[in-house]
């Protein structure tokens, strides 16, 4: 959109089942780096999910006309994850968080992860960073502190404490041993 609202382009991305886009920000290059999740293996998607039940992240770099110049289908864990947060940091990769729903450390339900990718969206980290406890905890969004540090804001579900994070007395747990979903704010060196 211009700055008289006016529509520029529109362009829809994507295979044959389902994709959504829940994060955009600008490349330097005047580009756009947009994340969300897929379960194709088809049209804009290359090498991406094996069947439509699996569902993972992926991760498309455009022009700024809105043509692809890569995309990358990045399997976080063996069932399913999404991404919902990405921002270019000082050194001029990006960080990306998002949730994962099995197959990756101690998590049953699903957990945060946190992971990085250059430019070109290779990754630059060894293995995700995984953040939760027991039960269901999400992030919604992550941002780069001055101090070089990240802030995240999500919810949490879960009871117990895998990661030594302060679950205060305010957070109850409700039917079958489970927790009512708090609000859930973490920060990372």
């Amino acid at each position: 959109m211009n700055n008289v609202g006016e529509v520029v382009w529109k362009k829809c991305y994507g295979g044959t089942n389902n994709e959504y886009a829940s994060t955009i920000v600008q490349t330097a290059d005047g580009g756009y780096i947009f994340g969300g999740h897929t379960n194709s293996n088809d049209g804009d998607v290359i090498n991406g999910a094996q069947s439509v039940l699996d569902d993972h992240n992926w991760v498309v770099k455009i022009n700024g006309l809105g043509i692809i110049e890569w995309q990358k289908y990045l399997p976080i864990s063996q069932t399913g994850s999404e991404i919902k947060s990405i921002i270019k940091v000082s050194n001029n990769n990006y960080v990306i968080a998002g949730n994962c729903y099995a197959g990756l450390g101690n998590f049953s339900y699903g957990d945060i992860y946190i992971t990085q990718i250059d430019e070109l969206g290779n990754p630059q980290l060894p293995e995700p960073i995984i953040i939760g406890g027991g039960y269901h905890d999400y992030v919604n969004t992550i941002k780069q502190n001055s101090d070089g540090s990240f802030i995240l804001a999500g919810v949490t579900y879960s009871v117990d404490n895998n990661l030594s994070l302060d679950f205060t007395s305010n957070h109850h747990a409700g039917p079958f041993g489970v927790g009512t979903g708090d609000a859930w704010v973490v920060k990372l060196n």
